[in-house]
């Protein structure tokens, strides 16, 4: 999820240094020790955050096994703290120009979210420590303090979570949404690629919402992120309007 929402690759690792969960290049050799240990040691035995904007020029960088061969450019890792106590660290990457300019552009505001994330995390396995649902307690957590709206839904499209911000968009409570099949469209098929969102419609019981958002598939999950801001919706969707009607087209280009 922080991976998707702040559009940087994430590594959490535990303060074995062995890697807990990640993103893009992270997401293989799970429970393994992580390749970047220098910075995260670094910072477990610091028990601060640490930001590398340039890895090639940071003197800390310079001291690492994979300095020049690591392909990160940028890092920002922030522990996971319970009282004194260093439990891991969370790391934010960037291994792209776009990205290491994003991590740049937005340093504070990131820090700022990834220690609320982590506190959040801290209060609810202090609070649920043999909960054998923990994960998804921790999952609802975690969605419910988005100031995004957030739905999940299985792989058939059944509903599973969806926080107040969502709801409130979506005009509708959690009772109508709950184990509900839902179906989410592209309204139109290129994206705003400047951020990635794009409008869509949702459809549920007998009723249709466009919005503007990101839909992702994967892990036997549906996420759909909804932009910050939503642009004033247009008029009720038709059923008869779903598809395309291709009588309505004018022209004959040959292409076409």
């Amino acid at each position: 999820m922080l991976s998707q929402v702040l559009r940087l690759e994430v590594e959490i690792v535990d303060n074995r240094l062995l890697r807990v969960a990640g993103s893009g290049p992270y997401r293989t050799h799970i429970g393994h020790p992580s390749d970047n240990t220098h910075l995260l040691q670094y910072v477990i035995d610091n028990k601060q955050e640490k930001a590398v904007i340039h890895s090639q020029h940071d003197p800390i960088c310079q001291g690492c096994g994979q300095y020049g061969n690591c392909g990160e450019l940028a890092f920002l890792d922030l522990p996971v703290m319970h009282g004194e106590r260093c439990l891991g660290v969370i790391s934010l990457a960037a291994i792209n120009a776009e990205q290491q300019q994003r991590l740049q552009d937005n340093i504070t505001v990131f820090s700022d979210y990834v220690r609320h994330i982590a506190s959040l995390l801290i209060a609810n396995l202090t609070k649920n420590p043999t909960a054998n649902d923990g994960m998804d307690v921790l999952f609802t957590t975690l969605i419910n303090s988005m100031d995004q709206g957030i739905l999940v839904l299985d792989e058939h499209g059944i509903m599973t979570f969806a926080n107040q911000n969502a709801l409130t968009l979506l005009n509708t409570r959690w009772e109508t949404l709950v184990n509900t099949p839902v179906t989410i469209r592209p309204l139109v098929a290129s994206k705003d690629f400047a951020n990635g969102n794009a409008q869509h419609v949702i459809a549920f019981a007998a009723q249709q919402e466009v919005v503007i958002g990101q839909h992702h598939n994967g892990n036997n999950r549906q996420l759909f992120l909804f932009a910050f801001h939503q642009s004033e919706r247009p008029a009720p969707i038709n059923e008869a309007d779903s598809e395309p009607r291709i009588g309505h087209f004018i022209g004959n280009a040959p292409a076409v």
